[in-house]
């Protein structure tokens, strides 16, 4: 499980690293830190962790952070229950409170020309 922690730490630095810098490519908007946070779960046969990762920007380095906020023990049927619930919620909340971000970015962004996430500049409206 160790293994399995330290690369969901990194990846969940490098995909909430990614949505922020997507995000900020929409005109007039800086995501808030609740709009970028990512969730990840390492599990094996017998446990599965749900994590959260946020970053804190710095004035000279951004911190990323990550904290377990969930353990279900899988030959529990009730723990099972309370994971199938966990990832659940986290399902909800990404359809409610995420998506219509990123769908506004994407709109800001195809209204500027459609190309400007791949160059990084914006095109004239």
């Amino acid at each position: 499980m160790t293994h399995a922690e330290n690369q969901a730490a990194g990846a969940g630095a490098y995909a909430m690293n990614s949505l922020r810098s997507f995000l900020k490519l929409a005109p007039d908007q800086e995501p808030l830190m609740t709009e970028t946070v990512f969730f990840s779960c390492t599990m094996n046969a017998a446990m599965a962790d749900i994590w959260i990762h946020w970053c804190e920007p710095g004035v000279e380095m951004d911190a990323f952070r990550s904290t377990r906020i969930g353990r279900y023990v899988l030959e529990r049927f009730d723990e099972v229950r309370e994971f199938q619930h966990a990832v659940s919620n986290i399902m909800d909340w990404a359809i409610e409170k995420r998506l219509p971000a990123v769908l506004a970015a994407v709109s800001a962004i195809t209204h500027l020309g459609g190309v400007a996430w791949l160059t990084g500049e914006m095109a004239e409206a």
